[in-house]
């Protein structure tokens, strides 16, 4: 179940800024200081990012809990994790200014796609011997398994806590194919045919 919570966690658009150990006496304080010299908050701003920060931590926390049960509801986790991380956004724009906040949406999709990234290249440290992957080929290769990686597991949670109809499970099948077809046409656009043939090849045995 850990790996369910790990998934929910690298999906959630603020988590990377703002998940540390929860266990101690501030939990926040390494998040809030760099979010304080990154958006030059006020003394003001600072006291009610704080407060957001724990606030945040307290509500996921409490959300993926239910992922240690024998018989965890993740239906019921990852509607949780949405609202905690929804009410957090919410939270952060009143505090901010139009400008910072935009600094703080960019930083949190950097980093968030900086975790989907070394998701990535720990894949491809699997498939690097099997291909005969370069260096240059692996680091080109990462931002695009990575953002494949980050559509895919978003798109399923964003939808994950639904009950989808006939109609949105074919679009969302669709939209997952897209994500799927760019993905493999990047990699293709780094390997050459022969590394690409054994990596088709390799994915079909898989099923």
């Amino acid at each position: 179940m850990k790996i369910v919570r790990s998934i929910v966690l690298a999906t959630l658009a603020v988590a990377a800024l703002a998940i540390s150990a929860i266990a101690d006496e501030a939990p926040f304080d390494d998040v809030l200081a760099e979010l304080t010299e990154q958006l030059d908050l006020s003394e003001e701003q600072q006291a009610a990012v704080g407060q957001h920060l724990t606030q945040f931590g307290t509500e996921l926390e409490a959300a993926t809990a239910e992922a240690d049960k024998e018989e965890p509801d993740s239906q019921k986790m990852i509607g949780d994790v949405k609202k905690a991380r929804d009410g957090f956004q919410g939270n952060m724009k009143k505090t901010l200014d139009e400008e910072q906040y935009a600094k703080f949406e960019a930083g949190v999709d950097a980093t968030i796609q900086g975790m989907f990234n070394d998701l990535a290249a720990i894949q491809l440290m699997e498939l690097q011997p099997a291909l005969d992957l370069t260096d240059d080929q692996m680091v080109a290769l990462e931002p695009i398994v990575g953002t494949g990686l980050r559509g895919m597991l978003s798109l399923v949670f964003e939808n994950a806590d639904k009950t989808l109809r006939a109609p949105k499970k074919i679009s969302l099948g669709r939209s997952l194919k897209k994500i799927q077809s760019d993905m493999q046409k990047g990699i293709a656009g780094v390997l050459t045919e022969e590394q690409m043939a054994k990596y088709e090849a390799m994915k079909e045995q898989e099923g």
